[in-house]
């Protein structure tokens, strides 16, 4: 899913001709919390992450593996902080 929000952002700054002054952008992505026990009981249980993903276009392969190396690096920032 990160990949296909990567390259839309890419896609869509590019035909808007924006110049972003970052290379790479924040999004909003909404993240189920529910633990599995919860699972079938009634009400949203959602959160948000913000990746920090390339709003310029790569290839797929490269588009992949850089989608999950900074998530990676943002789950990994989250296990520091105080």
């Amino acid at each position: 899913m990160l990949v296909a929000v990567t390259e839309a952002v890419a896609r869509y700054l590019a035909d808007q001709s924006v110049s972003a002054d970052d290379p790479y952008q924040r999004v909003a992505c909404p993240v189920n919390i529910r633990t599995e026990d919860q699972k079938g009981i009634l009400g949203n249980q959602v959160s948000a992450i913000f990746p920090r993903l390339p709003a310029f276009p790569i290839d797929p392969l490269n588009d992949i593996m850089l989608s999950w190396q900074k998530r990676s690096e943002s789950n990994a920032s989250k296990k520091y902080r105080l």
